[in-house]
């Protein structure tokens, strides 16, 4: 097909709603490990914050390491596919954490 006539479609997942996805996110994460801290009587320590960080860096964490095989896999380009990754990580986590506080998983 010609480039010329080839038709541009918009992403699927924009950086808006990425970047909200992520901000919902650490929002959530926050919400989640104030909650468990008061669930559990839990002090907050060095290492009590450590595990909040490492919730909210984890979904990109994911993202970059899934993002360069998918774009080598559908032939697009790295960023792309880190906001496809990015949004599908932090829609994962935020199943997880709201199943997590209603007590389904415990």
């Amino acid at each position: 097909m010609n480039t010329r006539t080839r038709v541009k479609h918009p992403p699927l997942i924009s950086n808006t709603m990425a970047g909200i996805a992520f901000f919902i996110h650490v929002l959530l994460s926050v919400i989640s490990f104030n909650f468990t801290a008061l669930v559990n009587e839990i002090p907050l320590h060095q290492t009590n914050v450590n595990t909040l960080i490492f919730m909210v860096v984890q979904p990109v964490f994911v993202a970059c390491l899934l993002a360069p095989v998918m774009s080598v896999i559908r032939h697009s380009d790295f960023i792309t596919e880190f906001r496809n990754m990015l949004f599908v990580a932090v829609g994962l986590y935020v199943v997880y954490a709201l199943a997590d506080m209603s007590g389904m998983l415990s």
